[in-house]
């Protein structure tokens, strides 16, 4: 069982990665496990090695200026939720460090003791596995925030929706970045090293293109600001001395009717942030599978359509990072 560092990103808040941390631990846990079940066969000792260089790789987020405007484009007031966090590690780890450290190993030829076939089955055997943990601990105080001890509690019934949706781009980020992995084990060197630069360029401008133009849904206010909380009738403090039964009803009426509109502002509030966030998850997505592609596979249509991009929003970046203000903790 390998010891996961948890890298610490410069410019970023502290906790930044955490999310990404707990769900990553536990998806590498129940790799281990399925490997483990395997001992013996060479493609466990393929996935071993895999998950070892996968480590490697994450924990290079700190220190490699390859992720740097990258996690420049993550320093951004809109990406102010825990489950955001989560999703542009994640996103990043599938969809550049899976295939770029895969490459490396690739069956058949690097790797010539497990065949493609062999290294196929077992890949995708994975794929339940990341649906599950983030139905288990998606929910998590450490993934979610303070209100992670609420929502644990509630049954899985009601798996929320941006956790439907990044599950369901995980696996499909997952397969494209298998088919990119064989398409970069079988480059020379030379395009190897200007394909990852084009890829990162990729992710780069799928994120900049989300987290420095507008992309979330109107966000909906209450009526009048005097409702946004309960405003709650002592009813204890009211005596027949003072007033009718009449008012007293009345009261009764308007705490109830108080606290059913505080309800149902705080829920429609999360609603908007569930829709907000499936958004978020599904535009970067089909960016990353867009962007990416074309930086593999084409790489006359990516200096002509997604490089100018890229520079583009990297101008933003140093810009937006020029500014005075507060490092984040």
């Amino acid at each position: 069982m390998i010891q996961l560092y948890q890298p610490r990103i410069q410019g970023l808040p502290k906790a930044f990665t955490d999310p990404f941390h707990e769900i990553y631990t536990h998806v590498t846990r129940a790799i281990e496990g399925h490997a483990a079940h395997n001992n013996g066969s060479p493609s466990a000792g393929w996935i071993q090695e895999m998950v070892q260089d996968f480590a490697l790789e994450y924990k290079s987020w700190e220190t490699k200026r390859d992720y740097e405007f990258y996690f420049k484009a993550c320093i951004c007031p809109k990406l102010d939720a825990r489950f955001l966090h989560l999703t542009v590690c994640a996103f990043l780890h599938i969809s550049y460090d899976l295939p770029v450290v895969m490459a490396k190993k690739w069956p058949g030829i690097h790797y010539p003791s497990v065949s493609y076939a062999q290294a196929t089955n077992v890949f995708y055997a994975l794929d339940p596995i990341f649906p599950d943990v983030l139905l288990k601990h998606g929910r998590s105080r450490k993934v979610i925030g303070r209100y992670g001890i609420l929502a644990k509690r509630i049954p899985n019934f009601f798996v929320n929706p941006p956790n439907q949706v990044l599950s369901h781009w995980t696996k499909n980020l997952r397969a494209t970045a298998w088919t990119h992995a064989q398409l970069l084990a079988e480059s020379s060197s030379g395009d190897l090293d200007a394909t990852k630069i084009r890829m990162m360029q990729a992710m780069v401008t799928a994120l900049g293109e989300l987290t420095l133009w507008p992309w979330s849904p109107a966000r909906l206010n209450p009526p009048h600001g005097a409702f946004r909380y309960p405003g709650i009738v002592p009813l204890l403090g009211v005596t027949q001395e003072q007033v009718t039964t009449g008012v007293a009803i009345t009261a009764a009426l308007l705490s109830l009717s108080s606290l059913l509109y505080s309800w149902w502002t705080s829920r429609q509030q999360v609603t908007i942030s569930e829709v907000s966030n499936s958004v978020f998850v599904e535009r970067f997505a089909v960016r990353i599978l867009f962007y990416m592609n074309i930086a593999i596979r084409d790489k006359e249509r990516f200096e002509r359509e997604i490089r100018p991009r890229f520079f583009e929003i990297k101008r933003l970046l140093d810009e937006q990072n020029t500014k005075p203000g507060k490092n984040p903790e």
